[in-house]
């Protein structure tokens, strides 16, 4: 045997190198041709299209074609808008002008042939309407073309006082967030009311960020995430979340009322897995006021602000009042993880 100054794990890690054999990766003109495609595109296409043509490099075989619609309404004051897509994402911006403004990118990808990714467009039938305050703006897609991705993401431009209904059976929700070339920013909008419904079984999740209305009434928040994350920032809002195999993340504050927030409960009959592991996190300011109702069928209970127990059985439910006088009241329920009640300003999670 050769004597050898390395150790045995070392020894082993570099057998384990020599052996390894990396795959290889045919680079043809034409998988240069959609890279180049995918850069010219960034600007106006949304992560989950990027994904997928991406995806695509790794296969010679994949036909892409999209087509962009777009639509401009003089809404009037306090506008109702109203969006059900069959799939895509739904992503929410600030009107400068008052108007409210949609673009509806359809998407399309298969191994058939690029006439055929052209026709599968046609396939996706788009329909935007306005009725008195309301606009209505719909996608249903009726497959002819075997396709691997067919769906029509949507981008709204509203003005402060708008009034959304969101619906995707398969995308994420974005609200206050814009794309800025290939990166993805933080840029708040403010709403009168969204209701907000995700459908989708891989691609979901909501995050809304609203900005401030000075003098305005609270902004009302309905928002369901049946198998994703629920992510909420903003302030004077009132809540109601639900997060059906993910977290529910708040920051900021609440108004006089009721809020519930809600997460793994109601959407364990889509999640055959049982494998909803995600809790609730509620962050306010310091000086807060409020009563709390909180109970995680698993985990504790840890509320960080100097509070009076009024019933539960601590640490899994507590009934509590924090401060005196308050008229908010906060019902919080997790079906797995820890429910933390923190503020804002203090440490991310509990000692």
């Amino acid at each position: 045997m050769i004597p050898s100054d390395r150790t045995p794990s070392e020894i082993l890690s570099a057998r384990a190198r020599s052996h390894l054999k990396l795959p290889h990766f045919r680079f043809t003109i034409k998988r240069m041709m959609i890279l180049v495609a995918v850069v010219a595109s960034s600007i106006s296409l949304s992560n989950f299209a990027l994904m997928t043509l991406f995806s695509v490099l790794l296969d010679d075989e994949h036909f892409v074609s999209r087509r962009s619609n777009s639509f401009a309404w003089d809404a009037g004051s306090s506008p109702r808008i109203l969006v059900e897509l069959d799939e895509g994402y739904i992503t929410v911006h600030q009107s400068v002008d008052g108007k409210v403004r949609a673009r509806l990118d359809r998407f399309a990808v298969t191994k058939l042939s690029q006439s055929a990714a052209d026709a599968a467009l046609e396939d996706i039938s788009c329909s935007a309407t306005r009725e008195d305050g309301e606009i209505r703006i719909t996608t249903i897609r009726y497959p002819t073309i075997r396709a691997g991705q067919l769906k029509a993401d949507i981008v709204l431009e509203v003005p402060p006082d708008a009034s959304l209904d969101l619906l995707t059976s398969h995308g994420y929700i974005y609200i206050g967030k814009k794309w800025e070339g290939a990166m993805i920013v933080t840029a708040p909008v403010a709403l009168k009311a969204v209701k907000a419904r995700d459908l989708g079984n891989i691609y979901h999740g909501i995050e809304a960020r609203l900005a401030d209305r000075p003098s305005a009434p609270p902004t009302r928040l309905d928002l369901d995430s049946r198998l994703g994350a629920v992510v909420i920032e903003g302030r004077n809002l009132s809540v109601v979340a639900r997060a059906g195999n993910g977290a529910i993340d708040f920051r900021g504050s609440l108004a006089p009322g009721d809020h519930r927030f809600e997460s793994g409960g109601h959407g364990q009959s889509f999640d055959p897995s049982g494998m909803s592991r995600e809790g609730v996190t509620i962050r306010l300011p310091p000086d807060a006021t409020f009563e709390v109702d909180a109970e995680s069928a698993k985990r504790m209970v840890w509320v960080a602000f100097p509070h009076k127990v009024q019933g539960g059985q601590p640490p899994r439910s507590i009934k509590a009042r924090v401060g005196a006088g308050s008229s908010t009241r906060l019902e919080v329920r997790s079906q797995d993880e820890m429910i933390e009640i923190l503020k804002a300003d203090g440490p991310a999670s509990s000692p």
